[in-house]
C-alpha cells in the first residue's frame, strides 16, 4: 500500500488537510512494515510499477516535479531526479 500521511499543519491554518506537506510510506498489503520513503510532498501527480518489485512516484515539492524509483522489497528509495514537466503540471 501507499501512504500519504499529513503530520503537521505546515500551512498553519489551523487545520490538517491535503495542504499540508505530506509525507508517502508504505507497507505490505496487510498493512504490516509501514515504512516512510518520501517527506515534504506539496501533491502527488501518479505512480507506475516498473519491473515488478519497483514503483515509480511522481509527485510535487517546492516548486518542482519528482520521480522517485522506490525498491519494494527493501523499502527504499534508490534514486530521486527532477522533472522537467514545467510549473503547469501542479
Amino acid at each position: 500500500w501507499l501512504f500519504s500521511i499529513v503530520k503537521s499543519d505546515t500551512d498553519q491554518d489551523g487545520d490538517l488537510s491535503s495542504l499540508d506537506k505530506q509525507t508517502l510510506g508504505i507497507s505490505d498489503v496487510g498493512g504490516k512494515g509501514y515504512t516512510e520513503i518520501v517527506s515534504d510532498v506539496d501533491n502527488l501527480l501518479g505512480t507506475a510499477f516498473k519491473d515488478g518489485d519497483i514503483l515509480l512516484i511522481i509527485y510535487r515539492s517546492d516548486g518542482k516535479n519528482y520521480l522517485a524509483h522506490v525498491n519494494l522489497l527493501l523499502r527504499e528509495v534508490e534514486s530521486t531526479e527532477e522533472l522537467p514537466l514545467g510549473t503547469e503540471i501542479k
